[in-house]
């Protein structure tokens, strides 16, 4: 579509600034014989060549995002399975980026949130795994995912597999995903499977769950 051949073209725009970011490394007179590197140049190499905290197809990700590249370009809604893999290729990359990026996004937390509707069951896990790495700002960036999360969670016929990335997702939202579970009275009920699960969201909530330890 018309929003993943933009994010392309940008990508491949951006891709041309790795050999600068080499050049860069080599030496103030490295690149002597090119035009300057401008301040989004230098931006640019940084964030290709910066890997010390997440991939480098994530920090690549993370610039275009920051310069307004579509974040729905990563996140196709068509079906079958190509459409698919992109999603949840997608949803890895865009939780790596961790929770500074989502702070400072103003829509990619909620672009996550929205794939825990996917129609098929592992987009719906990697949409929640997403939510878990981009911690509380996602909850605040978001609202929607607790309540999303929630009922995903409590499913007594739900796929085990995507119950757990919910209960742990809203232990990595962090005060907010705790008393959501709490409020719902989680830990007091009748299914056992739920309340092992609200036990999983109070140890991924770290120290804000510690005074739920049962």
């Amino acid at each position: 579509n018309e929003a993943m051949q933009a994010m392309c073209a940008d990508a491949a725009v951006a891709a041309s600034f790795e050999s600068k970011a080499a050049a860069k490394k080599r030496g103030p007179d490295a690149n002597a014989g090119g035009p300057p590197m401008t301040p989004v140049d230098c931006a640019a190499a940084a964030a290709w060549g910066d890997a010390r905290t997440v991939p480098p197809a994530a920090a690549a990700v993370a610039w275009l995002l920051e310069r307004g590249a579509p974040v729905d370009a990563l996140l196709p809604e068509t079906e079958g399975p190509e459409a698919l893999a992109v999603r949840i290729r997608g949803l890895r990359l865009l939780g790596a980026l961790g929770p500074d990026v989502a702070e400072a996004s103003p829509c990619m937390a909620a672009a996550v949130a929205g794939c825990l509707r996917d129609p098929e069951v592992r987009g719906r896990v990697a949409a929640a795994q997403a939510l878990a790495k981009l911690g509380p700002p996602a909850a605040a960036k978001a609202p929607r995912a607790l309540p999303r999360l929630l009922r995903l969670m409590q499913l007594e016929d739900g796929d085990a597999a995507l119950r757990e990335a919910a209960a742990r997702a809203l232990g990595g939202l962090g005060s907010e995903g705790l008393a959501a579970v709490l409020g719902a009275g989680c830990l007091k009920s009748e299914d056992e499977e739920v309340r092992g699960l609200a036990v999983l969201t109070i140890g991924e909530a770290g120290p804000d769950g510690a005074p739920h330890v049962p």
